[in-house]
């Protein structure tokens, strides 16, 4: 299990390093001189060479290292983005929880406030019933 482990692990690094190196401009510009140097020395033919070269040359090697570093810089600006609305619902996440907070212990206060009010009415209820009951007692 730990060499199957440490092979996947190696080839993920791996992998993102080829990765990031295929699709670099770096390796655009490595990739156009070396289709268009050959040019220098020998040149197509025929219209149908001059396309099959200009297909296989230019469209496939040259584009593929292109499209590898613009998918790359797509993927860039959407982290950014994911990023960036993770930060900001965080922060209202901790507003929320911040102003949760200060009403519970506004409602905590209340209810404090109310059972004593309730415990108040039920000594006055206590006291009245004392009173009517010494005067019943007086009759």
């Amino acid at each position: 299990m730990k060499l199957l482990k440490k092979l996947t692990n190696f080839n993920e690094k791996l992998g993102v390093i080829l990765s990031d190196g295929l699709s670099s401009m770096q390796m655009f510009y490595i990739v156009f001189i070396f289709v268009v140097l050959p040019l220098l020395f020998e040149h197509p033919s025929s219209l149908i060479a001059w396309i099959q070269y200009l297909s296989t040359a230019i469209l496939q090697a040259v584009a593929l290292p292109l499209l590898g570093f613009t998918t790359k810089k797509s993927g860039d600006a959407q982290e950014k983005v994911i990023k960036e609305s993770h930060e900001l619902l965080i922060s209202q996440f901790e507003e929320l929880k911040d102003t949760h907070d200060i009403l519970l212990k506004e409602i905590q206060e209340r209810t404090k406030h109310s059972d004593e009010q309730l415990l108040m009415m039920e000594q006055v209820k206590e006291i009245h019933e004392h009173i009517h009951n010494l005067e019943k007692r007086k009759k």
